[in-house]
């Protein structure tokens, strides 16, 4: 797998200069009560250089795109074409989408030096990820997901996540995170949407507020953040350990710090960034 670190050491950015291991860990520190913000798994986007750029403005760990366990597993060429990391990318979540627990199992061994936590991925609801039996599809497999979580349990030293929705029926929800949590899950990220809404749907909080309450492990809120303003709201509403973006904060990395635009200094930076690391862009458009 690709570690980039060549000119990092000289990019002066403030949490970009910290040494890894002093890094706390994503789970002591909302163990301790801190509040974190977190970069969601966006497919294309949030990979290293926006990684990177997202740490300096204000974010406190960000995920990897969505990768495939078993192909990652299988080839070279994916790992290497998807997972891009370097001393400076921590805190570092590395999520997969799996229906086996030997590929996640194992694709979570392979991770378990390069990151910060390994990620289950419950909650794309694209058809062609249903239609493969990952993703949402596993909403309805709550034993599969505690068994996939246990099995990178015994493999990896990282915590294990899983990222999920909210189900119509909170119940249900409230009894996978249930079974998630004996299985030995770390966290639960949440997004308030059912895999049935648009993303142009208010996300239901009195789902998350009861996901929430019933949990023991801290619970992190997708899908209620679209301005600075909507931060506080989430954690006052729903009670939550941690906040999550992803149309936001690509939209404008610098949300974190409380910008409402993106600051000059900020698209500065992401060209510094893509041009010590490069950049995964290709053909991308922008005007």
């Amino acid at each position: 797998m690709p570690f980039v670190d060549d000119g990092l050491a000289t990019f002066s950015l403030g949490l970009l200069n910290r040494p890894r291991n002093a890094i706390p860990s994503i789970l002591s520190r909302m163990e301790s009560g801190e509040k974190l913000s977190f970069v969601a798994p966006m497919v294309r986007y949030s990979k290293l250089p926006f990684r990177l750029l997202c740490l300096e403005w204000g974010a406190d760990a960000c995920y990897s795109p969505m990768i495939i366990a078993e192909s990652f597993v299988q080839s070279t060429k994916a790992r290497d074409n998807e997972f891009t990391t370097s001393s400076c990318d921590m805190p570092l979540v590395a999520q997969f989408a799996a229906r086996d627990t030997e590929w996640f199992g194992e694709a979570a061994r392979i991770c378990s030096d390069w990151c910060g936590g390994i990620d289950l991925n419950c909650g794309c609801p694209q058809k062609w990820a249903i239609n493969d039996g990952i993703g949402s599809a596993l909403l309805s497999q709550p034993e599969l997901i505690a068994e996939m979580v246990k099995t990178a349990k015994r493999r990896s030293s990282c915590p294990i996540s899983i990222k999920i929705r909210v189900e119509d029926d909170i119940r249900e929800t409230v009894e996978l995170c249930r079974r998630a949590e004996m299985s030995g899950v770390s966290w639960i990220a949440v997004h308030g949407r059912t895999m049935r809404m648009k993303s142009s749907e208010p996300p239901l909080l009195d789902h998350l507020t009861q996901v929430k309450q019933s949990c023991r492990v801290p619970v992190i809120v997708n899908g209620t953040i679209s301005s600075p303003s909507d931060i506080g709201k989430t954690y006052e509403k729903t009670g939550c350990d941690g906040i999550m973006s992803a149309r936001a904060v690509l939209g404008n990395p610098a949300i974190f710090k409380g910008y409402e635009q993106v600051p000059q200094e900020c698209l500065e930076d992401f060209v510094n960034i893509s041009l010590l690391v490069g950049t995964c862009y290709v053909g991308a458009v922008v005007g």
